[in-house]
């Protein structure tokens, strides 16, 4: 019975499905990273001081110290942590879900599966002709057969994704109706921001700190969610930005992060970041120095500024301070310390913001539009 129950709630605990179909695929709610854009979250170690000391192999009498084993590990060590925390936290998620609905079930003295039926898969509607049409001409490459072959597959995925959705919508739903509190502890780190570049008010309760690259595909995506958050809980947040060029991938990321700081300068840090993400092509000296024209910079001082290399050294310490804490990818996000990442639905930073000025006490209103 319960094996039964688990299956036909299964649903309620997974993300949006991948299509069986060979040459058609679904996005996904959350858009990944690719391998070798992959975040790893920072570590510590739990060791008292006089182990971290201790010799754990000699190499010609010299000593390798415990403490070089916790450095050298950190990185692996934290995404194992993390693993495990997200593990833990997607299993519950999914038995939270389960007993919302048994919950809502019971109130309503019938059945998990009768409720499923009728409050969920009933409204949701088939899949139109025109939607059908329109998914395969922007899949017609990818798909690689008629139409008449495959439009049975295509109606049945885009409803089941409707349905999975809606099945999302109601938990969400009972969410709020039916008292919630989870006390498991998220993976926290403490990562500091830059305060010489900083949105939002100084004493805002919730910090997020991004490590980013101006070339990154996915930063430039995360970019408009980033400040759609920001918006949205302005008194609430303070927003710092650390550079991670990734220079073995990206090539022009290092020189547009130290062209962002000589616009710094000129007191338009912010204004030059954000050109920078809004209109992402080409970062040569030329394309960034007719960015700079369009907020009216001091295109001389700026290029004089990037040609001395004068701030060559803090973005290398903001990249350092990135691979201290673990990270090898972008963008890598840190919420008061927790880690999220990369390029998420604003709902993810709103789990954790909201979550995090519930624990401190705040209220979770955002700021009205």
């Amino acid at each position: 019975m319960v094996r039964a129950l688990r299956n036909q709630f299964a649903p309620f605990s997974r993300s949006l499905p991948v299509l069986a179909l060979a040459s058609l695929a679904f996005l996904s709610t959350i858009t990944p990273v690719i391998a070798e854009e992959q975040p790893a979250p920072p570590a510590s170690s739990a060791l008292a001081p006089s182990a971290l000391d201790k010799p754990i192999a000699l190499v010609d009498g010299k000593p390798i110290l415990e403490s070089d084993l916790v450095q050298q590990t950190r990185p692996q060590m934290q995404q194992l942590r993390n693993q495990e925390y997200d593990i833990k936290r997607q299993a519950l998620d999914g038995m939270v879900n389960q007993k919302l609905v048994e919950a809502a079930a019971a109130r309503q003295k019938i059945g998990v599966a009768e409720l499923i039926s009728r409050d969920v898969d009933s409204k949701v509607r088939e899949t139109t002709e025109e939607e059908i049409t329109a998914y395969y001409a922007g899949q017609k490459d990818r798909i690689g057969r008629p139409i008449e072959e495959v439009k049975d597959q295509i109606a049945a995925g885009l409803k089941q994704n409707r349905g999975q959705q809606a099945r999302q919508d109601y938990i969400a739903a009972l969410r709020k109706n039916i008292p919630v509190e989870i006390y498991l502890e998220p993976v926290r780190l403490n990562v500091q921001p830059d305060l010489t570049r900083l949105r939002g008010p100084v004493d805002a309760p919730i910090t997020i700190v991004e490590f980013s690259d101006f070339q990154c595909p996915f930063c430039i995506k995360a970019y408009p969610t980033v400040r759609a958050v920001l918006g949205k809980y302005a008194d609430k947040v303070r927003f710092s930005y650390r550079d991670f060029p990734l220079r073995n991938i990206h090539g022009q990321a290092q020189e547009a992060a130290e062209a962002a700081r000589c616009a710094g300068d000129q007191n338009k840090y912010w204004q030059f970041h954000d050109v920078l993400f809004e209109a992402p092509s080409d970062l040569s000296r030329e394309k960034l120095l007719e960015s700079a024209t369009k907020i009216s910079l001091d295109t001389a001082s700026l290029e004089l500024c990037i040609e001395s290399g004068k701030y060559r050294n803090e973005v290398e310490k903001d990249y350092q301070e990135g691979l201290r804490a673990g990270i090898s990818g972008t963008p890598a996000f840190y919420i008061n310390g927790i880690f999220l990442n990369g390029s998420q639905p604003a709902s993810a930073f709103e789990q954790v913001i909201e979550s995090e000025l519930a624990r401190l006490g705040q209220s979770v209103q955002p700021v009205a539009k």
